[in-house]
């Protein structure tokens, strides 16, 4: 079965790699070489992944099988400072020289990959030298396959500075659908949401936008977005400080220290409600009605 499309972040096994060259050819997917400087934890991280595999397969229950694990892990650590060599049946050996599946691209462009890779959490702190939140949101929503934005209140001037990467991914592709599922929950949390960035997101393909007018009761104040991908790499960033903030280059208006954790038909109208203007008691408008604002209501 060939690989799905979509970016990945894997040390090459020998099996992934015969998989990788059988279904694709030298322009369709991208590889790096593994760094001396990263190769201890990723080495010993494709270790690890094995290792539990292994682990949990092994035969019986309760105590005994943990005892059947725990002879295992000893005659490992053993073996290794006896620099011996191991036998461990379906385990599979890393190739040579070891290098990381970063995407596989056979029906579109190679993507930017996002420079904080994808396999480990990452601190965006804004300090000099680190990666910016900005250009690492346009990379994961360029590779994505549907992504889900809860954000307290949304500006105008945030969303220009994704509108192009919105518009590019939700373009309607040969299927007549769109290529990545766009869902957005928000507030009229301070009355900060501002219609003008609502209704450029309700034009896009396959945008979903639900909108709480309850800020009595919910005074939502979370942040976060969500990538998924069919290639199982998806990820979480979560903001860390509150919205007053407010720098001025991202979507929900609020995000400056975020921490990213690793591991897509028309917007509705009666989900798009419309929020007062701040300082006033006016509603700019009104639709049909309010949507449920649970995530639980959502289809998957």
């Amino acid at each position: 079965m060939p690989l799905p499309d979509g970016l990945y972040d894997q040390l090459l096994t020998e099996a992934l790699r015969d998989s990788v060259a059988r279904t694709t050819d030298e322009r369709a997917h991208s590889l790096r070489s593994l760094t001396a400087d990263d190769a201890p934890e990723r080495l010993a991280d494709a270790l690890a992944s094995q290792l539990v595999r292994i682990l949990d397969d092994l035969h019986g229950d309760g105590a005994e099988k943990l005892r059947q694990q725990l002879d295992l892990v000893n005659f490992l650590l053993v073996s290794l400072k006896q620099r011996l060599g191991k036998r461990a049946g379906d385990a599979e050996t890393l190739s040579a020289p070891p290098q990381i599946l970063q995407a596989i691209h056979r029906q579109s462009p190679k993507p930017a990959i996002p420079e904080t890779g994808l396999a480990f959490p990452w601190l965006f702190t804004a300090g000099k030298g680190s990666p910016s939140l900005l250009t690492e949101l346009r990379r994961e929503l360029a590779a994505c396959d549907q992504v889900d934005i809860l954000v307290s209140f949304i500006t105008h001037s945030g969303v220009r500075k994704l509108l192009d990467i919105l518009q590019s991914i939700t373009a309607i592709g040969p299927d007549g659908r769109p290529r990545t599922r766009l869902r957005v929950l928000t507030t009229t949390y301070t009355g900060a949401t501002e219609i003008r960035a609502l209704d450029e997101l309700a034009r896009l393909p396959g945008c979903e936008i639900r909108v709480s007018l309850d800020g009595r009761r919910t005074r939502l104040h979370a942040k976060a977005w969500l990538f998924r991908r069919r290639t199982g790499f998806g990820r979480r960033l979560l903001p860390r400080v509150a919205s007053h903030v407010q720098p001025r280059v991202h979507l929900p208006g609020g995000i400056h220290h975020a921490a990213a954790s690793s591991g897509a038909g028309c917007c509705t109208a009666d989900a798009c409600t419309r929020p007062r203007r701040q300082g006033t008691s006016t509603p700019i408008a009104s639709t049909t009605a309010t949507a449920d604002f649970r995530p639980s209501s959502w289809k998957p």
